[in-house]
């Protein structure tokens, strides 16, 4: 890793975050969450350097959507326009990452025999939050 401060810095606000969030320390909260995607997005220009082709624009647009809307659902108790809001923003950001996905497909295949193992995590973590989620599947349908 090339620069362990913005990493250091990218981890301190994770941490922050989260325990903000746990412990109901909303001025850290709101210091924390913005601070986040730039990081993250600062992290890796600096990891990979200057923007060499679209894939890389692609990813950076993808967390710069996503950063938009975790700032706007911030502001969704003032005005209800800023949920919504934020929600387009998440999925702009969502098609950007799909788009980047759909680029770098032919280098990143799941189909290989030993990458295949990676996907067993993936669907017991699905499994369990369905279970989880279940009892509550009334409670959260539209009224």
């Amino acid at each position: 890793m090339k620069n362990k401060t913005i990493a250091y810095f990218f981890g301190l606000c994770c941490v922050t975050d989260i325990l903000s969030n746990t412990f109901g320390i909303s001025i850290l909260h709101s210091i924390a969450k913005p601070l986040l995607m730039p990081s993250l997005m600062l992290l890796l220009v600096m990891e990979t350097g200057p923007v060499k082709d679209k894939r890389f624009l692609l990813m950076l647009l993808g967390l710069f959507f996503g950063w938009l809307g975790d700032v706007l659902l911030m502001f969704e108790t003032m005005q209800p326009i800023f949920f919504i809001l934020g929600l387009v923003g998440f999925l702009i950001g969502h098609l950007f990452y799909i788009f980047y996905f759909r680029q770098i497909a032919s280098v990143i295949t799941l189909t290989k025999k030993g990458n295949l193992f990676f996907i067993l995590p993936v669907a017991i973590y699905v499994v369990g939050l369905l279970y989880l989620l279940f009892p509550s599947w009334e409670r959260l349908k539209f009224q």
